[in-house]
């Protein structure tokens, strides 16, 4: 058993959208059809993280969803991390072998990724796998220790001094329900909190995790991978990547 977590509480606003975000149109349909449709032979059900103000608009967009989906609510705007814990009750009652996690915004995420983070999964059930791309000018860094684990991660939204090159995740990620379990009961006790943002971060969990069990990562497909839609600049470039159109 499988499932996806997607946080989807964000609203739309520096798109100019003024509905929620996981309902932003691209290529003729919402960003989380794009990342359900992606991940629908993968999982075995979604749980979609929203906002409360979203919820009702939710439950009737995913009332006749193909993939079952669960709607949980994130009130407050604290963080990723607070988003994917909220899904926690579900993971508890569900006890699924491996917990996916994606943002719904990762629409440029391909196929031969994800069929190759199914197949790193069933030989040999890491902890955690991090699909990376190594790329100029990254918006996140994984820093690795002399002997190949990860043990920092720098982010540009926190104001960090990023190097030139780095190794840029994906906002796709792939944990044991152990892991999953360390991530809730022991590491969000006390987690980093965001210099910049004030936020509870989810991407300090990996160094964190790797410093207690293996974590692999893995290179990606195509660097657009790495690209989420939250600026204007971003629909310009996936919408001619993924449907040829200029925006």
């Amino acid at each position: 058993m499988k499932i996806l977590i997607v946080p989807a509480a964000g609203r739309g606003s520096r798109l100019g959208y003024d509905k929620p975000k996981f309902l932003y149109p691209l290529c003729g349909k919402p960003l989380i059809d794009h990342v359900l449709n992606l991940h629908c032979r993968f999982v075995d059900e979604a749980v979609v993280v929203v906002s409360g103000d979203a919820f009702e608009l939710a439950q009737e967009y995913f009332r006749n969803a193909e993939l079952p989906i669960r709607l949980v609510v994130q009130d407050k705007p604290t963080g990723m991390l607070d988003a994917i814990l909220e899904a926690g009750k579900a993971v508890r009652k569900i006890h699924p072998d491996r917990i996916w996690i994606t943002w719904c915004d990762q629409i440029a995420i391909q196929t031969e990724t994800l069929d190759r983070m199914k197949g790193l999964e069933e030989k040999s059930d890491p902890a955690m796998i991090v699909p990376i791309i190594r790329k100029t000018s990254p918006y996140i860094h994984f820093d690795m220790d002399d002997k190949g684990q990860i043990c920092r991660v720098l982010q540009r939204r926190e104001g960090d001094e990023m190097p030139d090159v780095g190794n840029n995740d994906m906002g796709l990620f792939s944990l044991s329900l152990t892991a999953f379990q360390q991530l809730e009961n022991d590491f969000s006790s006390s987690p980093e909190i965001g210099g910049a943002t004030g936020e509870r971060n989810f991407l300090p969990f990996i160094p964190w995790l790797a410093g207690r069990e293996r974590v692999m990562l893995m290179r990606g497909t195509d660097e657009m991978e790495t690209v989420g839609v939250n600026t204007p600049d971003d629909v310009c470039r996936l919408a001619q990547q993924l449907c040829g159109e200029n925006y």
